[in-house]
């Protein structure tokens, strides 16, 4: 079930009281936003916010992972061998 823009404003509105509109975001932005926020099990702010700390913290492991692989290419020598 897709909800439309209007759906989306009046259930912000409902929320917050106030709604401001945007008009830099794109369908796919807003699509994006709102899987998300889907993928998203939190019960409370506090959940929330652990769960942003959690997917940083897995974000750092793989970059430090990624960064860690050792090559298995030598140095480039440009076909001058020392000996």
């Amino acid at each position: 079930m897709e909800t439309t823009p209007e759906e989306i404003i009046a259930k912000r509105a409902g929320s917050t009281g106030t709604v401001k509109e945007v008009s830099n975001l794109s369908t796919e932005d807003i699509e994006a936003a709102e899987e998300a926020r889907a993928d998203s099990d939190a019960f409370s702010d506090n959940d929330a916010r652990e769960e942003r700390i959690e997917l940083d913290n897995d974000a750092v492991d793989q970059l430090v992972e990624q960064s860690q692989e050792t090559s298995d290419e030598g140095p480039d020598t440009d076909g001058n061998e020392r000996g």
